[in-house]
């Protein structure tokens, strides 16, 4: 295999990568600082398992959320933004992550 076809097998799997869709799916209500919402994280190739989402606030503080998926691969777990926290990040390795701002989801992200 010569280097134009090894870096266009390379440029391939690269872009195969970058466009593949997460599997998992977070989701989050109404985040207000000081309140409770609910974390909801779905992914049927899951089913059955426990998933630990990351929530970071951006600022070094860092909680972790261990939501038990059901036989459909859907769980959810409560959650009440600490006071102070007026923005949180949400990932797992296999979704997408979301950034929530307090009230609501950041435009930004």
């Amino acid at each position: 295999m010569g280097i134009k076809s090894l870096g266009l097998s390379l440029l391939s799997m690269l872009a195969f990568a970058a466009f593949t869709p997460a599997q998992g799916q977070i989701s989050v209500g109404s985040m207000t600082a000081g309140q409770p919402t609910t974390v909801t994280y779905s992914n049927a190739n899951r089913a059955g398992e426990a998933v630990m989402v990351k929530v970071d606030n951006g600022e070094g503080e860092v909680r972790v959320l261990e939501i038990q998926l059901d036989e459909n691969g859907r769980g959810s777990e409560e959650w009440e933004v600490p006071t102070g926290w007026g923005l949180a990040t949400f990932s797992t390795n296999d979704a997408h992550q979301l950034r929530m701002i307090d009230g609501g989801a950041d435009p930004h992200l």
